[in-house]
């Protein structure tokens, strides 16, 4: 009947309300009256209604309702409604205002559910265990002083508890002392010994006897435990191995090492991923493989096949098997024989090519299983005859290529061809083969958006595994030294079209040359370390030594070379690794030191295509503690190769080094490190070099050290830029007034002087719109400096500024331009012929006489301290009052 009042089109939200707080209204319907979006008043009365059901309650609320106020109301009637479950009252209970109310009322959640909450083996919060360590029925107290999961202050509170059976569990769960672990150890109670079993401090030697003890009764999760370790005895693993639980069992199949009689139970296990698992142990009896190796399931014929015991005969069988997977576990057994890989690779090969032919009109793509092939090519024993066929059969298959379907496919079938390239037991005409057949087969046409990439991509991974086999020729490494084979880099382009970005890929050119010079440069290293351990390989030692593509090995080899020339070459050398160098930064050889001061370690080619969040420090970093050595040597010489070397100075030195040789005591030291700032490219951030050292610079340097940091635009601190300033050196505040932080009362200040450049070079800022330089202060300085530009003048008397007096002055300059003054003087703003006639220029004052527009009180003051020519200008002028006119008549001369 309530269902039917609910359905009615029409109910009213009353009685909603009243259908949710009847205990008579059922389950289903108070769960479509709690809906997400119900009313409070309809969710606060299923809350208060007992009989509304566990999973209706648990979703009025949860964790992210805890801080809002709207839900306290529905929070405080949840807490006091005794069917709220346990994962509710978790939450309720976090709460400290509500804690009291959730632990006074009784749940009628049944006892089993309860239970469960913290025998699982998932995350349990704390306040769960909290909560239920306060039930008031003891089995749940129980349940939890025995939960893996339950932490020590838990089992601390539950061990005053009143009911010995929950607190003797919760003290042996925490016992230290070893004789009461021994004691406990001795009861019956199987929760008891259970207990004892998860106490980390429990000796280990009564581990197996607890656990034979309970193994009916404790948790999977204990038995699964200590069923992988390694130390689980013989007679435990026996019984574990027959265990009810699955997952105990297969917990002793993974183990990585058993008895052979576990193992043949394990064997007969019926379920197939227990038998699978059990499949790899090494110490199966020879029986149980043949009856695994039969097995229905194929899941487990694989991990057999994978097996390393296996018996010859037994590979050979599964080296026919129907299914590739199991196929290629054989393939992948170290311990498959030469018969059976070659058995393996001529039968993939033969169904292979006994499948039906395709419709030249299909475009299905072919499905053929490539693991065998690929795990056959890759397997160490596999004879140098069939690694041949592998070769052939890729090749016949790119041969028959021809559409952008086809080239995925080409990748698929390259995997072959990468499995013999990392195959150190291939033979050098194999991988000769491979190689050119790479290189020759693996390409791509088109745009990076419309072809598959993988096919350039393969290629490149696969030569490269080519160049690190230490079984590959020389001769094929010469073939691959141009670096030509390396796949294409991309970057991508976007635009802005009625709203939205359109992006898409692109080849870079310059990407994928970088990419081409750092592969060739490998590939040139490798013939080079080969070429060194031939037995005559040695006899060119300074031409290894000075060669930039030997490889690291030999170049630290040679380091420690008694002959001088050789270890001189080897420190000049670009790719000497960082511990030599640093060996050689100390050499007793003062030549050998110098040519380690002057040499350079450029990074990879690539670097500077990788995206900035990706960069890696640069290579010469690697370098430092070699080159600060070099930059204390007691020579001088060595120290000014180190400060001109600008990698090294700039990159591999740490700013401490760098400012230490602005101290140096001899001059040309200092010089090379002045060379060195003067050459720097722009530097964001600053000039890396101490004030303390820039300091010293400006005060112990000439003209030219105040010039070249003066240059270092937006690189200097403020006070440096003062320093430089008060120098005296008009270039050098031409320099400092121009520079980016320049501002403020060093920027006044410049304004003020008495040389023309620098007035000019701070003016230039003003013009170009500069925020730090457009100041007030800064335009008054400028306009009371006898020296400022006409052209900032101008641009004052035009709007520069919104302060009259300022524009007055502008007018009034003796450099204000006089054609501009003479158009203020014949205009209508009263302000700007106000300042023309003040301006004392004869032919301005002139022009304001004239003008029929100028005020009275401009024709007066030109009337007073004007010339003759004025006089005759206001004399003409219609517009001079007749007043005025007395006045120039009385002061006429002669009068």
């Amino acid at each position: 009947m309530l269902g039917d009042i609910l359905n009615r089109r029409g109910a009213t939200l009353t009685e909603k309300v009243a259908a949710a707080g009847n205990p008579a209204t059922p389950p289903a319907v108070l769960s479509r009256l709690a809906w997400h979006d119900a009313p409070q008043e309809i969710k606060l009365a299923v809350a208060r209604n007992t009989c509304a059901s566990a999973d209706t309650l648990g979703g009025l609320f949860s964790w992210h309702d805890r801080e809002k106020p709207k839900m306290r109301a529905i929070a405080r009637s949840l807490a006091e409604n005794p069917a709220t479950p346990t994962s509710t009252r978790a939450y309720l209970y976090e709460q400290e205002d509500l804690r009291p109310i959730v632990l006074a009322t009784i749940p009628t959640e049944p006892i089993a559910k309860r239970i469960s909450h913290v025998r699982g083996s998932g995350y349990i919060s704390s306040a769960t265990f909290e909560l239920l360590a306060n039930d008031r029925d003891q089995a749940v107290r129980r349940a939890v002083a025995i939960s893996p999961n339950v932490k020590e202050d838990v089992l601390t509170l539950l061990a005053t508890d009143s009911a010995e059976g929950v607190a003797g569990v919760a003290r042996a769960r925490i016992a230290n002392d070893g004789a009461e672990i021994r004691r406990l150890a001795r009861e019956s109670d199987p929760v008891l010994l259970e207990a004892i079993a998860r106490n980390p401090r429990t000796p280990p030697e009564l581990k197996p006897e607890l656990v034979l003890a309970i193994i009916d009764t404790a948790g999977e999760d204990l038995l699964r435990d200590y069923g992988k370790e390694a130390t689980t005895p013989d007679d435990v693993l026996r019984r574990l191995a027959k265990h009810e639980s699955s997952s105990v069992r297969f917990a002793v199949a993974s183990r990585a090492a058993a008895p052979s009689d576990v193992l043949k139970i394990l064997a007969l296990d019926p379920a197939p991923n227990i038998r699978a698992a059990a499949a790899r142990g090494q110490g199966m009896p020879v029986s149980s493989l043949v009856s695994l190796a039969a097995d229905a399931d194929k899941t487990v014929r694989k991990s057999v096949a994978g097996n390393a015991s296996m018996p010859p005969e037994l590979l050979m069988r599964l080296a026919v098997d129907d299914a590739a997977d199991v196929v290629a576990a054989v393939a992948a057994n170290a311990s498959a024989t030469a018969p059976v890989l070659t058995k393996i690779v001529n039968d993939q090969l033969a169904r292979r090519a006994a499948r039906p032919a395709r419709p030249s009109y299909s475009t299905e793509r072919d499905t053929f299983p490539l693991e065998p092939l690929i795990s056959a090519a890759a397997n160490s024993n596999t004879p140098a005859e069939a690694l041949s066929v592998l070769v052939e059969s890729v090749m016949s298959v790119l041969a028959r290529s021809s559409s952008p379907r086809d080239q995925r496919r080409l990748a698929e079938e390259a995997q072959v061809w990468a499995a013999l390239a990392k195959n150190d037991a291939a033979s050098p005409d194999v991988l000769d083969a491979v190689a050119r057949g790479a290189h020759r087969e693996l390409w791509m046409k088109g745009d990076p958006d419309r072809v598959p990439r993988d096919l350039e991509g393969s290629r490149e991974r696969i030569l490269s595994d080519i160049v690190e086999n230490p079984g590959s020729a020389v001769g094929t490494l010469e073939f691959l030294s141009d670096g030509d084979w390396v796949a294409r880099r991309t970057t991508t382009r976007s635009e802005r079209d009625d709203g939205h970005t359109i992006t898409w890929t692109i080849w870079d050119g310059s990407a994928t040359a970088a990419a081409k010079a750092d592969m060739a440069r490998k590939v040139r290293r490798e013939i080079s370390r080969r070429s060194w351990m031939r037995e005559d390989g040695q006899a060119d030692r300074i031409g290894f030594a000075a060669n930039p593509d030997a490889s690291p090995e030999i170049l630290d080899e040679l380091a420690n070379d008694p002959a001088n020339a050789v270890r001189r070459a080897v420190a000049a050398n670009r790719s000497t690794p960082a511990a030599a160098f640093a060996r050689l930064a100390a050499d007793a050889e003062p030549s050998v030191r110098v040519a380690a001061a002057g040499s350079t370690h450029p990074d990879a080619a690539i670097r500077e295509h990788e995206r900035s969040g990706y960069t890696r420090e640069p290579r010469e970093v690697a370098y430092r503690a070699g080159f600060e050595v070099l930059a204390q040597d007691d020579d001088p010489d060595i120290r000014t190769a180190v400060a001109s070397n600008a990698g090294a100075f700039w990159v591999a030195l740490s700013e401490p080094a760098r400012s230490r040789m602005t101290f140096d005591e001899h001059p040309s030291v200092r010089a090379a490190v002045l060379k060195s700032i003067s050459t720097l490219d722009h530097v964001f951030g600053g000039l890396e070099i101490s004030a303390a050292a820039l300091d010293h610079m400006i005060k112990t340097g000439n003209s030219e050290t105040w010039r070249t940091l003066a240059a270092r635009y937006g690189e200097l601190p403020i006070a440096i830029l003062e320093q430089l300033a008060n120098t005296g050196d008009a270039p050098t505040a031409v320099l400092v007034a121009k520079d980016y932080y320049t501002k403020g009362d060093l920027l006044v200040r410049l304004a003020g002087s008495n040389n023309r450049n620098v007035v000019e070079a701070v003016a230039s800022r003003l013009r170009s719109g500069d925020p730090r330089g457009n100041d007030d202060a800064v335009r008054k300085a400028l306009i009371r400096n006898p020296h400022a530009p006409e052209l900032f003048l101008r641009q004052v008397a035009c709007g520069g500024t919104k302060d009259e007096d300022m524009i007055n002055l502008a007018i009034k300059h003796p450099n204000f331009p006089e054609s501009m003054l003479i158009g203020f003087a014949e205009g209508t703003d009263q302000q700007r012929i106000m300042a023309a006639a003040s301006s004392r220029n004869p032919k301005a004052v002139a022009a304001v006489a004239a003008n029929e527009h100028a005020s009275l009180e401009a024709l007066t003051y030109v009337a007073v301290h004007g010339g003759q020519g004025a006089r005759e200008a206001l004399l003409v002028n219609k517009k001079t009052p007749p007043e005025l006119l007395l006045r120039l008549i009385e002061e006429t001369p002669g009068r």
